[in-house]
């Protein structure tokens, strides 16, 4: 994997490409970078934008909201994969593509290859007590600081 472009970190969930092919680790290395492409006129690039956000977004908050359904008894996991499927659902033909054309096209494979397999994470789920229980307490500690 390709270190970010700034700092030389390991690029995770919020990491991010330019067209180029430079990799960074977040926004904020992307922003610092100053001798990148201009991205904004590339025809990928707004796709490329919402689809990264909805995965950010995914990938940081699944879990806590697989714990609000045993909680709260909502969001259902079946609901979880129905929004899934509509965060996917207008990027359908990018994945036939199969990132052959450029690296944003790449980029938007990667990532509804990582929501499907997001998918199956969530289908198998199972609540881990220990997970349960952190996440518990830290429920209890936002309810008192409001």
């Amino acid at each position: 994997m390709k270190m970010c472009k700034v700092c030389r970190k390991k690029p995770w969930v919020e990491r991010r490409v330019d067209s180029a092919g430079n990799v960074f680790c977040s926004d904020e290395c992307f922003e610092k970078f100053e001798d990148g492409p201009d991205d904004f006129s590339h025809p990928y690039i707004d796709d490329y934008d919402m689809l990264r956000i909805s995965y950010i977004d995914w990938m940081q908050n699944y879990e806590d909201d697989l714990h609000k359904s045993v909680y709260f008894g909502y969001p259902k996991k079946s609901d979880l994969l129905d929004w899934l499927d509509e965060t996917m659902d207008p990027y359908w033909d990018y994945y036939g593509l199969a990132g052959s054309d450029g690296v944003f096209s790449a980029e938007i494979f990667f990532y509804i290859k990582e929501l499907l397999e997001l998918q199956e994470t969530i289908r198998a789920w199972q609540v881990d007590e220990r997970k349960y229980g952190k996440w518990l307490k830290n429920l209890s500690k936002t309810h008192k600081n409001m």
